[in-house]
């Protein structure tokens, strides 16, 4: 069985969306403009990276309008009544143009793997609880401007992650266990930090007013304890106990605070629509393989 943490905190956001999405293998027809916005921006810094790393020129700008139109022109993409493909692009953009400039002040460098290459999204796996594969993709793998070791999440969002995200936030809890399970494929001793760098995708002010779009980081802080480490391990057992159990439980949470509404199941789940959803005929599902 293969885990990682968008399944295991999509299952503990709700169960029955687990059900559709992992074990029945239904997909929206429409993809989510933030999300198609995050995986475009996340290439273009993740690009400009490795190109600095390497010596290499790269012009992350030109990239991520390069591969927004491309995908725009590929995907069938679901915008909300306050967004639009031309206040993402400028976003993206501003982002993009600053993201250079922005990598020079942090003192940051992607380290170089053994195989010559700098570590950034390194696929990662490690047996989390027996017979449980816990399965990562670690944005990157730096050295800071002091010589320490950096795990770091490279983030999209609208605001700043909260303190609780940085100390406690279990995404970075999962990215230490499987740099330190795998240390010696990544040619490290161990990490000295882990944190993030956040992209504020807030829209291109028309007036100069606001803030707009911002980038802020690199928010680092010390590894996690031992005891954190252990009561998430003891956590992903629990859940993947649940999980192998088929316990789907429907989680409608509070009013005023329910996962409900941007949930892209919420036609199947609230009145048995398909409408929207599809089953593409290559997601061949099982709960065993869940």
């Amino acid at each position: 069985m293969e885990i990682s943490f968008s399944r295991l905190h999509k299952y503990e956001t709700c169960g029955a969306a687990y059900h559709y999405y992992y074990v029945r293998g239904l997909r929206p027809e429409q993809v989510s403009a933030n999300l198609l916005f995050g995986k475009v921006l996340h290439k273009a810094k993740t690009d400009y990276i490795k190109a600095h790393a390497l010596g290499e020129t790269d012009d992350p700008a030109a990239m991520f309008e390069r591969e927004w139109a491309r995908a725009l022109g590929q995907t069938i993409v679901g915008f909300s009544a306050t967004q639009s493909p031309e206040a993402f692009h400028d976003t993206g953009v501003a982002l993009a143009r600053e993201f250079p400039a922005f990598w020079e002040r942090s003192g940051l460098t992607a380290l170089i793997g053994p195989g010559g290459q700098p570590m950034v999204e390194q696929k990662l796996t490690v047996e989390i609880v027996p017979g449980v594969d816990l399965r990562g993709y670690i944005d990157l793998v730096a050295l800071t401007a002091d010589g320490e070791m950096a795990v770091i999440d490279l983030k999209t969002a609208m605001t700043p992650a909260p303190e609780a995200t940085l100390l406690i936030g279990e995404q970075l809890t999962d990215y230490q266990i499987l740099a330190d399970a795998n240390r010696q494929r990544l040619g490290i001793e161990s990490i000295a930090r882990v944190g993030f760098i956040e992209l504020l995708k807030r829209q291109v002010s028309k007036t100069g007013r606001g803030k707009g779009p911002e980038i802020v980081g690199p928010t680092l802080a010390p590894p996690r304890t031992e005891t954190l480490v252990s009561e998430r391990r003891e956590k992903i057992d629990h859940l993947v106990t649940q999980i192998r159990k088929g316990a789907f439980f429907r989680n409608p949470g509070m009013a005023y605070n329910t996962p409900c509404s941007m949930c892209e199941f919420r036609n199947l789940c609230l009145h048995g629509s398909m409408e929207g959803l599809a089953r593409p005929a290559e997601a061949k599902v099982q709960l065993s393989a869940v």
